[in-house]
């Protein structure tokens, strides 16, 4: 209940329903690798990047981004595994190293 009063939590639980439904894991209806496309996605070829990298950036306007975390399965591998990028790696994004306030 402490995190959630002061954090936000935004998860979404599957960002390529459609080209899962193709049988597909990385790829989006489109046939195009959606995870290479976070940096400029198109809203046409890349709805789910392109809507979503729309909803980070709308909350970054109205609170801090402390973490961003992606979680994967893998097509030839068991379980899952994540994959997290540090603030700056999201260029013009403000960010700062966590503080002790954000360690208690």
């Amino acid at each position: 209940a402490q995190l959630r009063s002061r954090f936000v939590f935004k998860l979404i639980p599957m960002l390529n329903p459609d080209g899962v439904v193709n049988g597909n894991c990385r790829f989006g209806s489109t046939g195009q690798d959606l995870n290479r496309q976070w940096r400029k996605p198109d809203s046409k070829d890349h709805p789910e990047i392109f809507h979503t990298r729309s909803m980070i950036e709308a909350t970054t306007k109205e609170r801090e981004l402390v973490l961003f975390c992606d979680i994967h399965g893998h097509s030839q591998k068991f379980n899952a595994f994540l994959y997290g990028c540090d603030a700056s790696s999201w260029a013009g994004y403000p960010h700062k190293t966590p503080g002790p306030e954000l360690e208690e």
